[in-house]
């Protein structure tokens, strides 16, 4: 579908298309954070908008500063996330394990990355472009909604969280 968008990650094998993939793709959405909620005919409406990947440990899958037009949902493995800390080196921000999502900012705001993803493991992940959120918007607007909806509760999640965070260590 889009896969020279997601062709900028080297080392990503893709891992099937088409009807016979179809069941597993489902699948493997149904089991992330951000979809669990949505309905079985849902999931099947979005699977025609995702890619599945594989990587090897150290792929690098988001640049800290660098725009990229997709966000990852981790169905297997663990990522690591790093930031630069003022000509300090990079700094080990948090770890992310399988159902969680990365890129989801830079996928509404289209900013540069604010970190770098890095795998640790093999990871099977899969990809939802700024195109096909489009295309999803034009041709199953309800479904479009709902998808955006829950990238602002995951947004505003994480805010809370950071928020929370800033907190205890300003004392």
């Amino acid at each position: 579908m889009e896969m020279e968008e997601n062709q900028q990650i080297k080392g990503l094998e893709q891992l099937g298309f088409g009807r016979a993939f179809r069941d597993t793709l489902c699948d493997m959405l149904e089991e992330t954070q951000i979809f669990r909620s949505f309905e079985r005919a849902e999931i099947e409406l979005l699977a025609d908008y995702v890619q599945a990947w594989r990587a090897p440990p150290k792929t690098v899958l988001f640049i800290e500063g660098k725009r990229d037009g997709y966000l990852c949902i981790l169905v297997e493995g663990k990522l690591e996330v790093f930031k630069e800390a003022d000509g300090r080196g990079r700094r080990h921000l948090a770890s992310i394990r399988a159902g969680k999502t990365i890129g989801e900012m830079s996928i509404i705001d289209e900013q540069p990355h604010s970190a770098t993803v890095i795998s640790s493991t093999e990871v099977t992940l899969l990809t939802l472009t700024k195109g096909a959120l489009a295309r999803i918007a034009d041709q199953q607007p309800k479904l479009a909604y709902k998808v955006i909806w829950q990238i602002a509760s995951l947004l505003s999640a994480r805010l809370r969280q950071t928020s929370g965070m800033l907190v205890d260590r300003l004392g």
